[in-house]
């Protein structure tokens, strides 16, 4: 599952919401920017600070700074516990 279904389960909206335009989000992407962490209820009753910390390094540029799997299997196996 990729990040952006993981974001767009956990906060019921799509990321880059509001940004109809295909080339305005690619544009967006490839000049660094990301999804913003959602302010509505489903996002904060579930998706708690450890996992948007995870999902944004994921979403590192730099590929060697980015999240490791096993750190991903054990945040998401935890089911989600922590702050």
């Amino acid at each position: 599952m990729r990040l952006t279904h993981c974001y767009q389960v956990l906060t019921g909206v799509l990321p880059y919401d509001g940004i109809d335009d295909y080339d305005a989000v690619t544009s967006r992407i490839q000049s660094g920017g990301r999804p913003l962490r959602p302010k509505n209820q489903d996002a904060n009753r579930w998706l708690r600070r450890r996992v948007w910390d995870m999902i944004t390094t994921c979403w590192n540029e730099d590929a060697a700074k980015r999240g490791e799997v096993p750190a991903m299997r054990e945040l998401f196996s935890t089911g989600n516990r922590s702050a």
